[in-house]
């Protein structure tokens, strides 16, 4: 982990002069001689005992809690409690049909979601993440950032907007809701290793539903050379991990891809001809989950737009039902061990927020039965 993450109170001169002395992360620090890094420092900085101060804090950040015996059979019989892990099955989570299905019949495994940089991956996943989190009023979600770029204002925003209807109802507000999204920075497999550590310590009262990691590309990609297998044996360790954290606790780990490029003769694996991307971290990675999903943007695989979009190409904004813009986006499963491969159906996302889907609009209809690879 960064060392500015952990020690944020620390002076600037000291971190500044780490870095330009090549220790920027909690290991290099750790490892490295206290009594001669010291004397490296400008004189006058901070006294030693302060600088032992900031060792022995890094030290505790990375080492694991003890865990008590109550603790560990506590969470045995929370993971082997079938009948409450049936209950939570993902049957009309997010309103939209398709997915719903998907989710509830990998129930509990990996899925990866992949795509190119301007698929909205991101906005799905959170989406997913709060309609979980809404359905269940006893659920947790852990969301493991990767990349620094999760944004709490957006999700504040989307939520807002998904309960502006409900809250009437259900007595939902914002507050009770995004408290139980737990929110994880982790730069490194060990970083993300002890975020999931997290899970094994909740509360008797709340039970952890979804992890998503976005993006899995960033932990894994550095590791994977094609001179070593050292970074595959490393993706595959952490693969397994994650499954066994979702049959444990009878849970959903959706990982977030990037893209690659395909290079002839071999194509991409989607059933839409203007698709040239294929998902990233090789082949080996797609047989380390149980569904891949492929999301692309309506306008660059089809040729049939949205009634009363505006502009053409990517752009599929339009007007019906307000000023607020939708995003029509394509779902495609891959490959998948418990449900239809090569299957593909529209996501309609509108001002940010996942639309629900009961059965095909008129235009959907159209997409539906055009033959993809024609397009």
């Amino acid at each position: 982990m960064r060392l500015r993450t952990i020690l944020r109170e620390a002076p600037k001169e000291l971190l500044k002069f780490l870095e330009e002395n090549n220790v920027k992360t909690s290991e290099d620090f750790v490892f490295s001689s206290i009594e001669g890094l010291y004397q490296t420092l400008p004189p006058g900085l901070l006294s030693f005992a302060d600088f032992e101060g900031l060792r022995d804090r890094v030290v505790k950040h990375l080492a694991s809690e003890g865990t008590s015996g109550d603790t560990i059979n506590a969470a045995s019989i929370l993971s082997t409690n079938s009948g409450m892990a049936q209950s939570r099955t993902f049957t009309n989570v997010t309103g939209h049909c398709e997915l719903d299905v998907l989710l509830a019949a990998v129930t509990p495994g990996l899925i990866e979601l992949a795509g190119g940089n301007d698929a909205e991956k991101t906005l799905l996943a959170l989406n997913i993440a709060l309609a979980c989190l809404e359905y269940d009023s006893e659920s947790l979600v852990y969301w493991i950032d990767t990349t620094g770029t999760f944004s709490a204002d957006q999700a504040l925003s989307i939520l807002g907007k998904r309960l502006l209807a409900k809250t009437a109802q259900h007595g939902l507000s914002p507050e009770s809701v995004l408290a139980r999204l737990r929110v994880s920075l982790a730069f490194d497999l060990d970083s993300a290793s002890t975020a999931l550590e997290e899970i094994k310590h909740v509360h008797s009262d709340l039970w952890p539903r979804l992890v998503v990691i976005d993006s899995i590309t960033s932990l894994l990609s550095s590791s994977l050379s094609s001179v070593t297998s050292q970074g595959h044996a490393l993706m595959t360790i952490f693969m397994r991990s994650l499954q066994d954290v979702a049959a444990n606790y009878s849970l959903i780990v959706l990982v977030l891809n990037k893209a690659a490029s395909t290079q002839p003769p071999h194509s991409s694996p989607s059933v839409f001809a203007a698709t040239k991307l294929k998902p990233a971290l090789g082949p080996t990675f797609s047989f380390l989950t149980d569904t891949t999903l492929w999301l692309s943007r309506g306008a660059d695989v089809l040729n049939i737009q949205a009634p009363n979009s505006r502009g053409h190409g990517s752009s599929l904004a339009n007007t019906r039902g307000g000023d607020a813009a939708e995003e029509l986006l394509i779902a495609e499963v891959l490959r998948s061990r418990s449900s239809t491969s090569r299957a593909w159906w529209p996501i309609v996302v509108k001002d940010g927020v996942l639309q629900e889907r009961k059965a095909p609009r008129a235009y959907e209809t159209d997409l539906m039965e055009a033959d993809p690879q024609t397009q």
